[in-house]
């Protein structure tokens, strides 16, 4: 790869002299990169992203230090240009030196106060019973918990949740479990038909311990991702307070968090049914519905973005502060409170949901346009 045909090519969008035909080489340059041998052995796939998201940062940083000709802000059509070569430019980071990638991770002047660090979220939720005793996961032993009408429920050493029918279906169809995970907390559990559910925090589900009727009916609240087994005579339903999804056996994740009054369901394999209350949509993988006040609407869905909590980090990918501070409150169960004047700069990264919270707000204030106050658990987002 010419390295210095790459140079060449930024400088050139840098002083607006860029045609169309060096955006398009730009792009193809990047498409390549994966496919580079040696390249690609450098960093794993959320360390590259991590890289593109401080170029992202970076770029915006040089962006808004620039003269605009009387214009107090920056052209949207200057700033989509810019994200487009974001990736390519930090390409170069990642193939030219060791040092240079080690002068990308330097740490931003912080504001005058020391980011407190607050551990990430872990494996916790309270499991409640169908005579409606509470067992606290967290602190439960390996081995038999409970025995619900047939149905065995055991903690595994890798600290999920498994139902095993030990008889036939003859469960009362009132005997319902209850998964909940607090903030700062997640779960997996396998539910007696072999589906797999993975609980994001601030979320809880409603299960029978056995499907013993012609559907499989479960109630979520919160987040979670589904790897339901296949059934063909026995339907598989998600309820929430705005939609249902229907399915036979596929993989989706939705999203009925509701911080933006929608429910979100992203389809991965398979296929799905969602309909509210007068409509209906049937999604395809790769794509997502969105219902809003009995509205779908349908469209492709980045589903490396959707699945990113369930496979351990976070992603941004042009996503406002207002976005972002959530899923960090559910995550590190800290209180967020926006200052009046909050930047509305889209962030661009992946970092692992392991990290202390310190390293992930380190991240956000690359951009200069962010900064945060803390108090305790209390976190204050201020220009």
């Amino acid at each position: 790869m010419d390295q210095d045909r790459i140079t060449e090519l930024i400088e050139k969008v840098h002083q607006n002299e860029a045609s169309e035909a060096d955006i398009e080489e730009l792009d193809t340059l990047y498409a390549q990169f994966d496919q580079k041998p040696g390249y690609v052995e450098l960093l794993d796939k959320p360390e590259k992203s991590r890289l593109q998201g401080i170029m992202y940062a970076k770029i915006l940083k040089k962006l808004s230090t620039e003269p605009e000709s009387g214009k107090e802000q920056i052209s949207k059509t200057k700033l989509v240009l810019w994200r487009r070569i974001g990736a390519v430019a930090a390409l170069l980071f990642i193939i030219s030196s060791i040092a240079y990638i080690a002068h990308l991770n330097m740490q931003p002047k912080q504001a005058n106060h020391q980011i407190a660090d607050i551990k990430p979220g872990g494996n916790n939720a309270i499991l409640t019973l169908s005579n409606g005793k509470n067992i606290v996961l967290t602190n439960a032993k390996n081995g038999d918990l409970a025995n619900e009408s047939e149905v065995s429920v055991t903690k595994t050493a890798d600290g999920r949740i498994l139902y095993s029918k030990a008889g036939g279906d003859g469960v009362a169809a009132s005997a319902f479990n209850t998964l909940t995970t607090p903030k700062g907390g997640q779960y997996t559990v396998t539910l007696s038909d072999g589906t797999l559910v993975y609980m994001n925090s601030a979320s809880s589900l409603k299960f029978p311990v056995s499907f013993s009727t012609k559907e499989r009916v479960v109630e979520l609240s919160g987040e979670a991702y589904f790897e339901v087994s296949h059934n063909k005579l026995k339907p598989f339903k998600v309820i929430t307070n705005q939609q249902v999804v229907e399915v036979l056996g596929t993989h989706f994740n939705i999203n009925s968090f509701g911080d933006d009054n929608s429910i979100k369901t992203v389809l991965e394999e398979g296929s799905v049914k969602v309909y509210s209350k007068t409509v209906s949509s049937i999604l395809k993988p790769g794509q997502q519905s969105i219902v809003k006040k009995d509205v779908i609407e349908v469209a492709d869905a980045d589903v490396e973005e959707a699945l990113a909590w369930k496979n351990g980090y976070f992603r941004f990918n042009d996503e406002n502060i207002k976005s972002v501070m959530p899923k960090l409150a559910r995550w590190y169960n800290i209180e967020v409170i926006f200052d009046e004047q909050v930047t509305d700069v889209g962030f661009y990264g992946t970092i692992s949901r392991s990290k202390n919270i310190s390293e992930v707000l380190k991240m956000l204030e690359y951009t200069k346009g962010v900064h945060f106050k803390i108090e305790g658990r209390r976190i204050t987002v201020m220009r």
